[in-house]
């Protein structure tokens, strides 16, 4: 939406179209709903809600930077930048993460496109904007000797 002052123009941020105002997650431990944030522009969850939940750990890290521990996988983000490292590889995203209310706060789609892609453990039903965390799998056991 843009509004006119005099010979100004300013942009002002709208709430993204078909976002939901809260994101479903669930898990063996319960389900919660999560507040999307969209304050600066583009849909976010915060880390810690999330964490309350799922197995998630939010690290110390340098200045400027934010390691996200998930079921013992490490997602490096430089905050407020569009991408991410894992696994030794760099992920793109649409926005960057940003810390507000002593909680790093994730793009929505890192919790909906990449969190499940890049790990095993979830699933998200973009349908009912549900992200559910699955049963670990279980160890291969070695066969009995005979």
């Amino acid at each position: 939406m843009s509004v006119r002052v005099g010979a100004l123009v300013l942009l002002v941020a709208a709430p993204p179209q078909g976002a939901p105002e809260a994101i479903t997650v669930s898990s063996a431990r319960g389900t919660l709903r999560v507040p999307i944030a969209a304050e600066r522009g583009y849909p976010a969850v915060s880390s810690a809600r999330m964490s309350s939940l799922l197995a998630w750990e939010t690290m110390a890290s340098p200045p400027g930077m934010a390691v996200l521990r998930v079921t013992g996988q490490s997602f490096a983000f430089v905050l407020d930048a569009g991408y991410f490292r894992h696994e030794g590889h760099v992920y793109t995203l649409a926005a960057g993460p940003y810390i507000a209310r002593d909680s790093l706060f994730l793009p929505l789609q890192f919790v909906t496109e990449y969190l499940p892609r890049l790990t095993a453990r979830y699933r998200y039903d973009s349908g009912r904007w549900r992200l559910e965390e699955l049963a670990a799998p279980a160890a291969a056991t070695a066969p009995a000797a005979v």
